[in-house]
């Protein structure tokens, strides 16, 4: 392609000499705006140039906008001899100028959001004011900044910036576009200091929260929010960074004498204990109780990565990487080329995939892979539901009628009385799982069949001892 694409910083005279040059020996110049700052200069270079304003005006979304933008600048590249397309920062923050750019454009990049972002933090020293220093001159030699459109960002499904380093977000155009972004940051920082950077390189310092409270004419391309960089001490909102950042502390030099002693082993009971917690505030359908008891299940997964950290044995990025490794390899029917039209066809596609990964030799290899830490039940019913899968021939199988399950449960129950200890013990746990087969099989799961029915159970006894005191009041 044709093309160069010019980076005209954000205010008049940014513009490196390259680029200077490259707009005066050009024969078609294309402006992004006629409000860009350089827009004067090109004007006085005499080049033939057109601008895009009218693509903004006629397009319904920024999506649109793009398209019709690139289209443009591209079918003029065609005809041109030496064509460039000027847009404001350094060019290739620019998303239209950055697929031009990934279609064959050069570019001869300007001054960035960053630059400026980083100018504006050393100058005002809110950087310095947010994290709580007292002198900035260290802490200012370090930061970096992560720059980025703001349309690109409020697409983002997934954002999880690191608050360490300084964010910049151009491309606050109008005050729909702050308030979405306002809104979109808010959930992530809170109502953080931040610096605006608007037209003719003015700055505003206000707060997250009044970043669509400016007047109409305050927003236009030149437009950035700064939101500087952070202590995790400091934060509003903490995110896995921070969690990550207190566990390390915690168990650093200096640090908490009971997290240091911690193993593997000595806290694997908390992991059980937590597990259990969560599930009680799941079946009491209380969503505070689930919000924090799912914070502490997170806490021994992120202890146990900090714990193997220290010993060298895996790291949170392990665990974090093969966790996203599993659900993608797990899930081809989304990831991949297979196809599970219900539930049943997605849990079996996870299935195979779990058994190439594990690489089982036999159902048999499945069923003890079950881990004999589950509550008999549980693991009773995810045993019996791997002997399910198997031929339907041998002695127990999912399509025994309920009459050949009830003369066997009634036959073991008969000679119970018959046995010593250790035989009670032994028919007693076959008339269990052969109840659990029983329900199993009927799509029933004997662990909360029984968590319930012990419920029931208190609740009748509870009531008739209500009952009794009743009966004995005077």
């Amino acid at each position: 392609m044709n093309l160069k694409i010019i980076g005209a910083g954000y205010r008049d005279g940014d513009m490196t000499q390259a680029a200077v040059k490259a707009v005066v020996a050009s024969d078609c110049v294309i402006l992004k705006s006629k409000k860009l700052d350089c827009a004067g200069f090109v004007k006085k270079s005499g080049a033939d140039f057109v601008a895009l304003d009218g693509l903004y005006e006629s397009a319904a979304n920024f999506d649109e906008l793009n398209a019709s933008v690139v289209d443009f600048v591209t079918k003029k590249a065609e005809t041109a001899k030496n064509a460039v397309f000027v847009v404001g920062g350094a060019g290739y923050d620019d998303l239209t100028a950055a697929e031009l750019i990934r279609r064959g454009a050069d570019i001869i990049p300007g001054v960035s959001a960053s630059a400026y972002a980083a100018a504006e933090l050393v100058k005002s020293g809110a950087a310095r004011r947010q994290k709580g220093g007292d002198s900035g001159a260290a802490f200012f030699g370090g930061f970096g900044v992560c720059a980025v459109s703001a349309q690109e960002l409020i697409g983002t499904e997934c954002f999880f910036p690191d608050k360490r380093f300084c964010l910049a977000v151009g491309d606050i155009d109008d005050k729909y576009t702050a308030s979405d972004l306002k809104l979109r940051l808010s959930d992530i920082y809170g109502d953080v200091r931040v610096l605006i950077l608007h037209s003719g390189g003015r700055t505003l310092e206000t707060t997250l929260f009044e970043l669509d409270g400016q007047k109409k004419a305050f927003y236009d391309y030149r437009t950035t929010l700064i939101i500087p960089p952070s202590d995790m001490l400091d934060n509003i909102v903490h995110d896995m960074s921070d969690l990550y950042a207190i566990m390390k502390r915690l168990r650093g030099k200096d640090g908490c004498k009971w997290d240091i002693a911690q193993t593997h082993k000595s806290l694997r009971i908390n992991v059980i204990e937590e597990a259990y917690e969560l599930a009680d505030a799941i079946d009491k359908d209380d969503i505070d109780m689930m919000l924090e008891e799912s914070g502490d299940v997170l806490l021994q997964a992120v202890f146990h990565a900090v714990i193997a950290e220290d010993d060298n044995e895996f790291s949170l990025r392990d665990v974090i990487n093969a966790l996203c490794v599993k659900l993608i390899t797990r899930h081809t029917h989304i990831f991949g080329d297979d196809k599970a039209a219900d539930e049943r066809e997605a849990l079996s596609v996870w299935d195979k995939a779990k058994t190439r990964e594990k690489k089982y030799k036999d159902l048999t290899d499945k069923m003890n892979s079950v881990p004999e830490s589950f509550p008999a039940l549980l693991r009773a019913e995810k045993v019996l539901k791997t002997a399910f899968k198997a031929a339907k021939a041998g002695e127990k199988n999912a399509d025994s009628p309920l009459e050949d399950y009830a003369a066997r449960i009634s036959q073991k129950i008969r000679t119970i009385d018959t046995a010593d200890a250790e035989g009670r013990g032994v028919i007693g746990g076959e008339i269990l799982l052969d109840t659990a087969e029983c329900l199993a099989a009927r799509g029933v799961e004997p662990e909360t069949a029984l968590r319930d029915a012990v419920n029931a159970f208190i609740n009748r006894f509870a009531a008739r001892e209500r009952g009794q005191k009743g009966d004995e009041t005077p």
